[in-house]
């Protein structure tokens, strides 16, 4: 018997129900607002055992569908152009200014991959219970390498990386705050952003007002 997370509440699993083990994957991630696990492979091996892989999971009554989705990791170029894209060349070029002394805030749905090369340089620091129960994603992680990677933006910022887990992100704001960020970077959609009591942009605001801490949230992921 094993336990994984699934809608916010811990539920176990038998193994002969759901025998993924023996698939020998890199990562497993069960969703907290989806009906899905997502199973990360090497990618050499997958092709070897691709079709034994598919077989044992395609078999498995649970499973409703299977999609598979090659990732790769070479966005260091595309990196680079981010930061002609937020406007942000002449600081980048004359690298006068790295962010030394500054401290910012990353809240994503997931963690910051912190083996990957070119942030062995940056300074990172994950709020400790979500390694408990958050993966590391590759959207926190490439919002790293544009804020303070290798080729980054400000390579000298101090990040705390707070993966949200939930349907709120009141717990994460605030350990975000107990470290005195400067700046929380959020680059996340919320469809339902009218402003009541009970919404999200409202907490934000008010932690704003309150707080004088700077927010950065995406505003174009549904197009214009």
């Amino acid at each position: 018997m094993e336990y994984l997370y699934l809608n916010n509440q811990e539920v176990e699993y038998y193994t002969d129900k759901y025998d993924f083990n023996k698939l020998r994957y890199i990562d497993i991630y069960v969703s907290s607002y989806a009906p899905f696990i997502d199973i990360t492979y090497d990618l050499e091996y997958f092709n070897r055992h691709k079709n034994d892989i598919l077989e044992e999971l395609t078999s498995n009554k649970e499973v409703k569908n299977v999609s598979v989705m090659e990732s790769y990791n070479h966005y260091d170029n595309l990196i680079l152009d981010t930061v002609y894209r937020v406007g942000a060349e002449p600081v980048y070029e004359s690298r006068s200014k790295t962010g030394s002394g500054v401290i910012v805030g990353l809240l994503e749905p997931g963690v910051v991959d912190l083996d990957h090369p070119n942030l062995q340089n940056s300074l990172i620091e994950i709020r400790p219970h979500a390694l408990n129960i958050i993966r590391s994603k590759e959207h926190a992680t490439q919002m790293a390498l544009i804020i303070c990677g290798d080729n980054g933006i400000a390579p000298d910022v101090l990040v705390y990386n707070a993966g949200i887990y939930g349907v709120t992100i009141t717990a994460e704001m605030e350990w975000l705050l107990d470290n005195d960020v400067d700046i929380i970077n959020m680059s996340f959609g919320y469809v339902l952003s009218e402003g009541t009591y009970n919404s999200m942009s409202a907490y934000v605001d008010y932690i704003i007002s309150q707080n004088y801490v700077v927010v950065v949230a995406a505003s174009g992921n549904e197009g214009e």
